[in-house]
């Protein structure tokens, strides 16, 4: 009889100690995110940057692009310097910029397009190729998109 009971309690204690186990397993294998992500300004991704500092500094454009963040970045800025400074040299645009910036402005860039610039008629939407960001090209279409045309220029 001893000889069953020890068997017994000797099961007994393993059963618990497996389900143990089996429970720390589980709690411990939470999937949290990680609390400080990784670094990915390098990584080619789908990214939307804001260019807040147009028009004396009272509008904004959205630029988006499958680029890595420096690329977005530096384009999103020759695209702002462009604008600008036709802004500011030229004062027949002011007012119609100031009214096509109010409708939230979105550029897309795109990397090899067989284009340089084009509109889809929605009056505020513009893709342009990467290599015409610091071109005419940046704010060529802007007369396009005030009377709510497409516009493609190859």
């Amino acid at each position: 009889m001893k000889n069953k009971q020890k068997k017994a309690w000797s099961f007994a204690i393993a059963i618990t100690l497996a389900t143990m186990l089996c429970i720390v397993a589980v709690i411990g294998c939470k999937d949290e995110p990680d609390p400080t992500p990784p670094n990915d300004d390098n990584v080619v991704k789908e990214r939307s940057v804001t260019i807040t500092n147009l028009l004396d500094n009272n509008s904004s454009a959205t630029v988006k692009g499958v680029f890595d963040k420096a690329t977005l970045d530096n384009a999103a800025s020759k695209i702002a310097d462009r604008i600008n400074a036709k802004f500011n040299t030229n004062t027949n645009v002011q007012g119609p910029y100031r009214e096509i910036f109010d409708r939230g402005v979105i550029y897309i860039v795109e990397s090899n397009p067989d284009y340089k610039i084009k509109t889809i008629g929605d009056g505020k939407t513009i893709y342009i190729a990467l290599s015409e960001v610091d071109s005419e090209y940046a704010v060529g279409a802007l007369p396009g998109i005030y009377v709510y045309s497409s516009v493609t220029q190859e």
